[in-house]
């Protein structure tokens, strides 16, 4: 077994596996040059066998595994993608079995992919502890080795094949750029790299919240527990840290300086290379593309003329394209975002005000801010999102004639009010089924209803075949940074009305009210920290620990009598955000505790409050709350809805 990485090893890994991949192009871009200040060499590894750079590793690996044991009959790994694909590809060229542990929610693609090579799967939890034991697992059992997709040196070898033909084919590069998760390629390349030239510098690129680069420094590793998923676009580098193989050798090989790159300049420059240079590259290929077109690449010695550039995969989801995500123009969410909005939507909203009760005081302990979004035009605070996504698009696309959402109550409401007000049409999909109150609250605007099935698919699916008919933009209902900047206003005026707030309860379904306050909130006060309040069920305390998506399959509605926060799972704009700003210990709140808080408050403040509205209450006044830290004196609580029918009043109907 191999027991180090050098030259010889990946010269030697060229060799054997040159039967089982292709030597990759290398292209150029005036355009792109033009932008980076610098001559840019793109190393095409998404034209490799199966899509990626992974191939090369699998198949040295696989190959050099047959060489050393040649009894074996199968080989195990774990993998959610192009790792997954390039083992069942190399083990099928090598007449051996291949069993890949995929996480649970792996798309249906994905998993076609990896069985499209006769590879067996095993699904497992969705977190990098229950991947590595599920495959140990399966190695013992089947006597399978497992080829572990960076932890490896054949692996490592693999992928230094790159470094060897890359300076080939162009030997004057200064640097070479490559984007890193668990290390396994930038470590085989550092080492080919600077065994082949004395000049070519080797440089790491990260998504933001890896901060690879202290640890590079120290020259050991500073991150704290067990590896995880960073909440990323790119996701084949989501993983936080490098291997223990790998780390050394990137520690004695690769540069100390690493290049971290946003969400936002990973889509903008994945995208710019499809259009400019008509390669399709996966969004850790755009990272890379991002690195070399930044404002560090910028900042950096004017010696560093030639940079290779590794597009290292190019498996896509071409019905999932992750600009397409947001219909906003916007590509993030900061304070400066919402303050712009609090300006543009000061004519459409109300400044809400702010409620305290001493009985309430009592009952929690704790100080009580209520913020009274019940009394916010149309009856809850979507009014916010809803005016500043549709007063915000009207000066991006002043052509635009009508806009459309899915909404089966507040945000439809909301959207219908704002399209009003700004002189648009709307049309609203609600699904059949819904109350006649919520219907006639949403035509009293002006608006058109659609109807369709009463499941989070269906009216996502209804949605984006009537934008594409009557060319309207969707106003998602949360999955949109100018509607999460409208909603983050609440956190601006509470802080105002409130400056020494320690804590905020926020009631949670797709997370664009808790993502627009966490983010206004985190911007403007050091203490203050941002709790989501979530019904039973959802279980997103998971999730934000672990920083990747646990649940299993799509969206689904929890059966809660808090029907505005109903929504399982955050969006996929929304969960890293959460990641990000709000706290990841969450307040999960029953039904029978959100009816009592909600009647409570009717019955003591005098306030008309909703179910979601209550579950806020409940978190304030629960037994989760008392075992908080004393710190947390001060405690703001959005009261987020109004809107109820009094005809079928929660506490009646129990």
């Amino acid at each position: 077994m191999m027991s180090g990485l050098t030259l010889a090893q990946v010269q030697a890994a060229s060799k054997r596996i040159s039967e089982y991949v292709h030597t990759t192009p290398v292209f150029t871009s005036e355009t792109m040059d033009a932008l980076s200040g610098r001559k840019l060499f793109f190393k095409a590894e998404n034209l490799q066998k199966t899509g990626s750079f992974k191939a090369r590793g699998a198949a040295n690996a696989i190959l050099l595994t047959k060489e050393e044991r040649p009894e074996v009959s199968g080989v195990t790994t774990h993998s959610s993608g192009n790792y997954g694909t390039a083992v069942a590809y190399a083990a099928q060229r090598a007449g051996l079995r291949a069993v890949i542990v995929v996480p649970r929610g792996t798309s249906q693609a994905k998993c076609k992919s990896i069985q499209g090579y006769g590879a067996e799967l095993v699904f497992c939890d969705p977190t990098p502890v229950s991947r590595k034991e599920t495959c140990e697992k399966i190695s013992r059992e089947q006597g399978f080795p497992i080829v572990h997709p960076d932890d490896d040196y054949g692996v490592m070898a693999g992928q230094g094949t790159i470094a060897l033909e890359f300076l080939h084919e162009e030997p004057d590069l200064d640097a070479i750029l490559v984007p890193t998760a668990g290390g396994g390629m930038i470590s085989g390349i550092a080492v080919a790299a600077k065994g082949l030239s004395s000049k070519c510098k080797v440089y790491a690129v990260e998504p933001e919240g890896k901060d690879l680069q202290k640890s590079l420094e120290k020259g050991t590793r500073l991150w704290e527990g067990p590896p995880k998923f960073l909440p990323t676009v790119a996701d084949a580098i989501r993983l936080q840290q490098p291997g223990n193989l790998t780390f050394p050798i990137l520690c004695q090989y690769a540069e100390k300086t690493v290049f971290s790159v946003s969400d936002a300049e990973i889509v903008d420059a994945m995208k710019l290379t499809w259009e400019r240079m008509k390669l399709v590259i996966e969004a850790a290929s755009g990272a890379a593309v991002a690195a070399a077109l930044s404002q560090q690449m910028k900042a950096m010695p004017a010696s560093l003329e030639k940079i290779g550039v590794v597009l290292c995969g190019g498996n896509v989801d071409l019905d999932d394209l992750p600009w397409m995500k947001s219909a906003s123009i916007m590509s993030e969410l900061t304070l400066a975002h919402i303050q712009a909005a609090s300006k543009r939507i000061a004519q459409f909203v109300q400044v809400t005000p702010v409620f305290t009760s001493e009985t309430m005081d009592a009952l929690s302990g704790r100080k009580l801010f209520f913020k009274a979004e019940n009394l916010q035009k149309t009856g809850s605070f979507k009014a916010r999102g809803a005016s500043n996504a549709i007063l915000q698009l009207k000066e991006e696309r002043p052509e635009v004639r009508g806009v459309i959402t899915h909404s089966s109550g507040n945000h439809g409401t909301a959207v219908a009010y704002a399209a009003q007000r700004a002189g648009l049409k709307a049309v609203i999909v609600v699904p059949r089924g819904t109350s006649q109150a919520k219907c006639k609250s949403i035509q009293g605007y002006g608006a058109e209803l659609v109807f369709c099935d009463p499941t989070p698919a269906s009216r996502k699916e209804t949605c984006e075949r009537l934008s594409r008919e009557q060319d309207f933009p969707i106003v998602h209902p949360y999955d949109d940074y100018r509607v999460m900047a409208g909603q983050g206003t609440i956190a601006l005026e509470l802080l105002e009305q409130e400056p020494d707030l320690d804590a905020i309860l926020v009631p949670i379904s797709g997370g664009g009210m808790t993502s627009g306050i966490a983010v206004g909130a985190k911007g403007l006060s050091d203490k203050c920290k941002v709790y989501a309040v979530e019904p039973e069920g959802k279980d997103l305390q998971r999730s934000l620990e672990e920083g990747t998506r646990l649940w299993e399959g799509p969206p689904i509605f929890l059966p809660t009598v808090a029907d505005a926060i109903r929504l399982q799972q955050p969006g996929n704009l929304t969960f890293p955000i959460l990641c990000q700003y709000a706290e990841k210990t969450v307040f999960t709140v029953s039904d029978a505790e959100i009816v009592d808080a909600m009647k409570f408050t009717w019955e003591r403040m005098k306030l008309v409050i909703e179910a979601a509205s209550g579950a806020a209450v409940a978190a304030a006044l629960s037994q989760q709350m008392k075992a908080m830290p004393a710190s947390l004196e001060k405690i703001g609580v959005v009261l987020c809805g109004g809107n109820v029918d009094l005809e079928n009043l929660p506490w009646i109907k129990s």
